[in-house]
């Protein structure tokens, strides 16, 4: 798994950019010439010393001098130095034999210097960090399957909707993915899409509590679950009647309490003997009548 990789490769602190690196020395933390340790050749300590680098100490890379009779490597210049190639010392550092710097590893790579760095930029061995930045340091092999398969920051698409997340974040997806099939919230145990979980709450689900429909007539019940709304209905039949018919009885009151109010107000207002008007109070609705000119009647 992950976290085993993580373990096993994290304790060697490998750098994150092994790479070419592997097979040259570093000085102050600058990568210098090539480690003298990656060399098979058998040469003696005077050769040896003559590919020496006289600043960094490591195997001549790209030889160059000042015209000072001092050899080192093209990266081991100091500043706006002048330098000149060697070109023989070059050609000898190239074609000295060599195997690969991590072949503790298990890399069985064998060939010349000048070809190790090439070389180094393919090995299966090196390590190197997850591009995808989950923080394991892996060799190139492991790191492919890691990718594949184990990294929990890897691409994947949701299985229900398709839409494209990371494995760290797909828990957090699937607490909102629409197109997930969940058991109703209120518990009525049907299964569905979330997508359509507002509309069977409101308008399928047996679990929703819901008024009663007399409660506008004074029905006292309170909330209950729709499932127990019919029998409830049932129960209170006689009820639910009574209060519907107190109900209008109460309405009709208030309605001619009404129209009694308006009437007294109309004749009120009303002087029958200036307007010329006539009105009668017919069961309990005034009635005005207005002369015209042609001497008739029309209603007010």
């Amino acid at each position: 798994t992950t976290h085993c990789y993580m373990a096993t490769h994290t304790k060697a602190k490998l750098s994150h950019e092994e790479g070419t690196e592997l097979c040259r020395v570093r000085k102050k933390g600058i990568v210098k010439g090539f480690r003298k340790d990656i060399s098979t050749e058998n040469l003696s300590e005077r050769d040896y010393a003559f590919l020496t680098c006289s600043r960094c100490d490591g195997i001549l890379r790209e030889a160059c001098n000042s015209g000072t009779g001092e050899q080192f490597c093209l990266c081991c210049k100091k500043g706006r130095e002048l330098t000149h190639p060697i070109i023989q010392v070059r050609v000898t550092v190239s074609d000295l034999k060599s195997s690969c710097p991590i072949n503790q590893r298990g890399c069985t790579w064998k060939g010349n210097l000048g070809e190790c760095e090439k070389h180094l930029e393919m090995c299966s061995y090196v390590h190197e960090a997850c591009k995808l930045g989950c923080g394991v340091v892996l060799s190139r092999d492991e790191l492919r399957i890691h990718l594949s398969e184990s990294c929990d920051r890897r691409e994947i698409q949701c299985m229900h909707c398709e839409k494209a997340t990371i494995v760290v974040e797909l828990t957090d997806h699937l607490l909102v993915c629409e197109k997930m099939v969940v058991p109703c919230e209120l518990g009525c145990s049907k299964l569905m899409i979330r997508e359509n979980m507002t509309q069977h709450m409101d308008i399928e689900c047996k679990e929703k509590e819901v008024d009663c429909p007399f409660v506008k007539y004074s029905c006292k019940v309170g909330l209950m679950k729709k499932k127990e709304l019919n029998q409830h209905l049932e129960d209170t039949k006689i009820e639910h009647m009574e209060m519907k018919v107190n109900s209008l009885e109460e309405m009709v009151v208030k309605q001619n309490e009404i129209i009694s109010q308006l009437s007294q107000k109309m004749e009120n207002m009303i002087d029958p003997k200036r307007y010329n008007m006539v009105v009668w109070n017919v069961e309990g609705i005034t009635v005005i009548l207005v002369r015209n000119k042609n001497h008739t009647f029309t209603s007010g």
